[in-house]
């Protein structure tokens, strides 16, 4: 599909580009070709309007400009000739057939390509004799052949060069799509992964739960395998629900002015016991009376994960801390810092992508990797920033809010 974008994405900039260069070389061709003819025909204008006997041009005038005159009868009889330096008029035949040639032309002036000869047709105003007047179009005829060439060259180093700048350009708008095609196929396949082992379990418990063979004994820890099956499962599909309305932006997110100081410490609260049963030590500083524009519950969601993921990756007999200060620049820092084994540089990297876990130990702790996937986004909507570091064998979540 990215392919058949960007393939189509160069076709209509390249015929866009085309069209353009046509019109735009067409014009200029045109326009010069013009100029050149108007300019051609305003001498011969001008050389048969020269002082003198009237139908008959001035001699001397003659004798400077690149043109000269054929006078025939009514008839069409070569009757008289006069030219300048410019030209051999001695060639009594080839004159001839220059008048043959103009005397059958209605039109009142023409071409002669054979010749690169352009004229016009006056009539002496007493008698029927007709002045046909030349004059040498072959520079005119090289300056349009040369210009076409160069219009044609241009045009297609022209081309070359927007091909090139298309392709380029097509693959970089079409970057974003292929990357979010990418991690939505990736999505797929891992909430599908994810999904399909509590399937197994909870298809494989049923199959025996009503084979008649089992004690009850048995019958009550399969029945137990499917629940605690079902709920993993529900929990995922909550999660997926929950990043599915975080990017869709249908997520009904009302941001009000609350204390957030005792937002944080409400949500910190249950997790004493959590970590007084890890066996973990647990700090809290948390500043009073800071308050926050945004949604309360969505935070507090943001809160549960830190603390949640410091009590799964925590060394046992670990330290956690957590802190919420206000900034001089308007803004909320939230820092969750734990001891355990650190993040590598790699890992950091990848940490809030989603179902992403890093090494055996993050994959052996029943996480499914979207918890601090939905964090990021909660506090993207939020406008503000998460972020990771590990330094002395501590692990350290900041998030950055505005006031």
């Amino acid at each position: 599909m990215i392919k058949r974008l960007r393939i189509k994405f160069i076709l209509i900039n390249m015929t866009i580009v085309t069209v353009m260069l046509g019109v735009i070389f067409g014009l200029v061709i045109n326009f010069t070709r013009s100029n050149l003819e108007k300019e051609s025909l305003s001498l011969l204008e001008g050389y048969s309007h020269s002082p003198g006997h009237p139908g008959r041009p001035d001699m001397n005038f003659l004798r400077g400009a690149p043109c000269f005159t054929l006078r025939l009868s009514d008839s069409g009889e070569l009757i008289g000739v006069f030219g300048s330096d410019f030209y051999d008029l001695t060639d009594t035949e080839l004159l001839g057939e220059l008048a043959s040639e103009c005397y059958g032309d209605d039109s009142p002036h023409g071409v002669l390509r054979d010749y690169n000869l352009r004229y016009i047709k006056n009539r002496a105003p007493m008698g029927n004799e007709i002045s046909l007047i030349f004059t040498d179009i072959s520079r005119e005829v090289s300056t349009m052949n040369g210009l076409v060439k160069s219009c044609l060259l241009i045009g297609l180093a022209s081309f070359i060069l927007f091909l090139l700048i298309s392709i380029f350009l097509a693959y970089r708008s079409t970057r974003p799509l292929k990357e979010a095609w990418d991690r939505q196929r990736q999505f797929i396949a891992d909430a599908s992964h994810e999904l399909k082992t509590p399937l197994t379990v909870i298809t494989t418990n049923a199959e025996l739960l009503s084979s008649p063979e089992y004690p009850d004994e048995k019958r009550m820890d399969f029945t137990s395998n499917i629940l605690a099956m079902s709920r993993q499962m529900r929990g995922l599909v909550e999660d997926l629900l929950d990043l599915a309305k975080l990017d869709s932006g249908k997520q009904s997110v009302v941001k009000e002015e609350f204390d957030m100081s005792r937002a944080v410490y409400a949500a910190a609260l249950p997790f004493d016991a959590v970590f007084f049963e890890k066996g973990l030590s647990f700090d809290s500083d948390i500043e009073s009376n800071i308050t926050l524009k945004g949604n309360e519950s969505t935070l507090c969601r943001v809160v549960d994960i830190l603390l949640d993921n410091a009590a799964k990756y925590s060394s046992p007999g670990g330290r956690v801390t957590l802190s919420l200060k206000s900034t001089p620049r308007a803004s909320v820092t939230l820092t969750v810092i734990n001891d355990g084994e650190e993040i590598t540089k790699e890992e950091r990297e990848n940490i809030f992508k989603r179902f992403y876990r890093g090494n055996k130990v993050r994959s052996m702790k029943c996480s499914y990797g979207l918890g601090l996937s939905i964090a990021e986004s909660a506090v993207k909507e939020h406008g503000g920033i998460i972020s990771v570091k590990s330094e002395n064998g501590r692990n350290i979540f900041t998030v950055t809010l505005p006031k």
